[in-house]
């Protein structure tokens, strides 16, 4: 654990400053000669995409998968504790764009004395691609992604590779059969817009952030994990309180905190894994809202 810790601020150093430069390199070899798939310490990472053809001006989706060893994990958007998020540079053909990330919610990943947020056994990172109209059929279209990443058990490694795909263009787009599971399954893991019926504010109290949720029902067990770091404590209990209209979650303040935000942006996890994005505003200092709480056992968020 000790080595753990030592190790994790020269990581998050190393990937700051050379991440760029990293990525650049990366996908600097035409993507026709390059792998789909790569092994690495403790993991296999691979380029998939969800159609086997593709036809010009078409949006299509493609992801990085991980496929890790078990007790390994890598990390969300938001990392938690120790480690850095995947990061993923694409080398694209002309015309082509590729939209951001889409990160499924994360698990809570215990590491005493620290907390992290990220994946373990597998995760798709997926992407949607545009293609170009112009794009000519008959002549595939080379894809590359440079990937790199931080993977994790007791010790941080961190790695990277270069990885390209090449699929047909045609007239006619054609679903790759067994990897459009794959990217199904991952749909189903990736936050949902709050509806918008929902009301969603914070207040700071002390060294506490009181999170409320009314979405018209007493809700419970529920979870928060902040999007941006060094917001909250992650190692420290939670309360999560319902009452008739809603839930709160109180969380610690992080000890890096130097100026209360405008807002707490991140994924609310309610009950069998359902998960929203949601912001809340934080407001003045006020008394609590009505309600009956009735706060859960810590141990089980």
């Amino acid at each position: 654990m000790a080595h753990r810790t030592a190790a994790q601020n020269a990581i998050r150093a190393l990937c700051a400053r050379f991440g760029c430069l990293i990525c650049a390199l990366l996908v600097a070899t035409s993507a026709h000669a390059l792998p789909s798939t790569s092994s690495a310490p403790h993991l296999t990472v691979g380029l998939v995409s969800e159609h086997a053809a593709i036809t010009p001006g078409q949006d299509f989706w493609i992801g990085v998968n991980f496929s890790l060893e078990p007790g390994w994990h890598v990390y969300w958007v938001n990392p938690g504790d120790s480690g850095e998020p995947p990061r993923v540079a694409w080398k694209l053909p002309a015309g082509f764009h590729a939209g951001a990330i889409q990160w499924p919610r994360p698990e809570r990943i215990m590491v005493p004395p620290l907390v992290d947020y990220g994946y373990h056994g597998a995760v798709l990172l997926m992407a949607l691609i545009h293609a170009a109209p112009d794009a000519r059929t008959g002549k595939p279209a080379e894809l590359a992604a440079g990937v790199s990443w931080v993977v994790c058990r007791e010790v941080c490694i961190p790695g990277k590779a270069q990885l390209g795909r090449s699929l047909p263009v045609t007239r006619h787009a054609e679903i790759n059969a067994r990897q459009h599971a794959v990217f199904e399954a991952t749909r189903r893991l990736l936050p949902k817009p709050a509806p918008a019926g929902w009301k969603t504010t914070a207040r700071l109290e002390g060294d506490q952030f009181v999170i409320t949720v009314e979405n018209g029902h007493p809700t419970r067990p529920a979870d928060f994990f902040p999007l941006a770091g060094q917001q909250i404590a992650n190692a420290a209990p939670k309360r999560v309180e319902a009452f008739d209209r809603g839930v709160r979650i109180v969380v610690k303040t992080a000890e890096q905190l130097l100026r209360t935000p405008a807002t707490l942006a991140g994924v609310l996890v309610l009950a069998r894994g359902a998960s929203y994005v949601i912001e809340a505003p934080i407001m003045p200092t006020a008394a609590p809202p009505s309600g009956d709480p009735r706060s859960s056992d810590p141990s089980r968020q």
